[in-house]
């Protein structure tokens, strides 16, 4: 193109209508305002996170689901950050139903795919109940595999063994431990070995079963830890 044609190129740019101008810079400015809109909406998650961690340390489930409840108003999708804290606001209120009912919301209506801590929580609350709601709890275990893909590690486990702990549930504690050598789950040994420690029940007839189910659920362990053989001896 000669010099000529390339002025006369510009000269139309410029005598152009206002609105086809505007359409040849449109996108540029939309992908601007939609990139402060984006991080507009990550600063309100942001400090309703805070606020929902808060309440958790309170308990104050109630406040927890307004904070939640107000994102949505907002316009701001919850992430499984800010679900787990209102779950653990719930827990810690002792509002199962209530705590449910945001997983349910959350989670099981695909607002957004749960994480391995935020089934732990419910999971826990569950628990915590007396008797505890293993079947509850259990269900949530299974499905955050089977329906989300979720891998469980120790996290999991740790926290199952620790109600088996303090129902003093040799049986159940045995049968997670078959499923964490199944499943090569490591971490938990540790904890293991302090729930199952001979001498730590008052009964001085159970030191002995204890002791028995304590070397044959070290054993299992032993083949993916080594090292845990030394507490055998």
């Amino acid at each position: 193109m000669s010099a000529r044609a390339v002025s006369r190129a510009n000269v139309a740019s410029a005598r152009a209508p206002p609105s086809r101008r505007r359409r040849d810079v449109g996108p540029a400015r939309v992908v601007v305002a939609r990139a402060s809109a984006s991080a507009e909406e990550m600063k309100m998650l942001k400090e309703a996170t805070t606020k929902l961690r808060e309440c958790a340390k309170r308990g104050a489930a109630s406040t927890a689901v307004d904070v939640l409840v107000g994102l949505g108003r907002d316009g701001v999708t919850p992430d499984a950050f800010a679900a787990t804290a209102c779950i653990s606001a719930c827990v810690n209120g002792r509002n199962m139903e209530l705590a449910q009912k945001v997983y349910d919301e959350i989670f099981e209506k695909a607002v957004c795919d749960p994480d391995e801590v935020a089934v732990v929580e419910l999971a826990k609350g569950y628990l915590n109940a007396d008797p505890p709601g293993w079947g509850r709890a259990m269900q949530l275990v299974n499905g955050a595999k089977d329906k989300y893909a979720i891998t469980l590690t120790s996290v999991t486990y740790n926290m199952l063994l620790q109600c088996c702990s303090a129902t003093n549930d040799l049986m159940r504690a045995e049968e997670i431990v078959d499923r964490m050598v199944d499943e090569e789950v490591r971490g938990a040994q540790l904890l293991l070995a302090r729930f199952l420690a001979p001498g730590r029940s008052q009964d001085n007839n159970s030191v002995e079963p204890r002791l028995s189910a304590w070397r044959r659920m070290m054993k299992q362990l032993g083949a993916l830890h080594p090292s845990l053989n030394l507490l055998l001896v």
